[in-house]
């Protein structure tokens, strides 16, 4: 039977849809990432008025997963009990098994991928594994624009091997995966706006701090309330 048009074979369908999902995920950390400090020199200094230490650590955060994350699905295939979850090892798996026309499909694919491996793991390099002080002593934290449109070219590579890939097996079907999943990074760009307008009106005088929120999330700048343990914390012996 010709493949095309059919469905995805059932051992390659479990892994696809894995590494499809590995994809979908670092498109989420991206697209949120993107939307609250990589939009506009407007916006980044917006977000990090409201609360820079914890903008700061959100921001840090997002770029490690990103990183670290592109990092995993370009790694080298492995082998045994080390066999990799990445890009080359599902393809390495294509062109093992009885799939080499779309394999061979995928070479350029595949390519390009392997064309951004380098520079990820270089950026990794810097910013994560070792402390580089050239960027440890950059005074502004913002996103490097070089960083950033590495990161993004990596993802859209991802995504074109990944739609590609589906299309062949439901050709009648065009797969997008280069469409934004999440708008969240917006939703809190609103609310932190909303609250910036609230503190100029309440620094105005124009409202009075008690009308800030009312209803269910009126009680959530009071002080966190503690509780003493029932009893005596345990205490583990040291090991000798």
């Amino acid at each position: 039977m010709d493949p095309i048009g059919a469905n995805i074979p059932p051992e390659l369908e479990k892994i696809f849809d894995r590494l499809r999902e590995e994809v979908m995920w670092l498109q989420v950390h991206w697209t949120i990432y993107d939307q609250l400090f990589n939009h506009s020199e407007l916006r980044y200094k917006m977000v990090y008025e409201c609360s820079p230490w914890a903008a700061y650590c959100i921001q840090n955060a997002l770029e490690t997963e990103i990183v670290m994350s592109l990092s995993r699905l370009t790694d080298d295939p492995g082998s045994g009990d080390q066999e990799r979850l990445s890009f080359q090892q599902f393809h390495t798996y294509l062109e093992k098994s009885n799939e080499k026309e779309i394999a061979e499909k995928l070479r350029d694919r595949m390519r390009n991928i392997n064309q951004k491996k380098e520079p990820i793991r270089d950026h990794r390099n810097k910013r994560l594994a070792h402390l580089n002080k050239r960027i440890a002593m950059k005074e502004d934290p913002s996103p490097d624009p070089l960083s950033a449109r590495l990161l993004e070219e990596a993802l859209k590579a991802f995504q074109a091997y990944l739609s590609e890939f589906q299309h062949y097996y439901q050709v009648d079907t065009d797969f997008r995966y280069d469409i934004p999943i999440t708008y969240e990074g917006d939703a809190l760009v609103s609310v932190l706006q909303n609250g910036l307008r609230l503190r100029e009106l309440i620094k105005e005088r124009k409202i009075s701090p008690v009308e800030r929120c009312r209803g269910e999330w009126s009680d959530v700048l009071k002080e966190k309330h503690k509780t003493l343990p029932a009893s005596n914390p345990k205490i583990f012996p040291r090991r000798t």
